[in-house]
């Protein structure tokens, strides 16, 4: 794993999406661990890159491919982690209210990406 700047980091972005983009052709979800071994980074600070993937998805009105990360133990296994699902609230700016993580993974699954 090597330390870098997360935040901001267009390389590091652009890595996750072609990752997610590879999962959501292949119709299936990724866990923290398994996208930040890809990453090269930490699984706890996947969450950072998430939140610049989800923007970009967002300002460029696609599905959001994060909801496509999953937790990958603990009482939530296969389910995408609450702090994320806030974030991604917090950034469509209450514009979904029924916003639902299980129908955007549905629409990454069958966008063409």
């Amino acid at each position: 794993m090597y330390k870098c700047k997360l935040k901001g980091n267009q390389a590091l972005k652009q890595k996750a999406i072609i990752a997610l983009a590879t999962c959501a052709s292949m119709k299936r979800t990724i866990t923290y661990k398994e996208l930040g071994s890809r990453l090269g980074i930490h699984h706890r600070n996947v969450r950072i890159v998430l939140l610049e993937v989800s923007k970009w998805c967002i300002d460029s009105n696609r599905p959001i491919l994060s909801s496509l990360v999953v937790s990958g133990k603990g009482s939530d296994v296969g389910l995408p982690k609450r702090g994320l699902q806030s974030d991604v609230r917090m950034l469509l700016d209450d514009e979904l209210d029924d916003f639902n993580f299980y129908d955007e993974q549905l629409e990454c699954y069958f966008y063409q990406w």
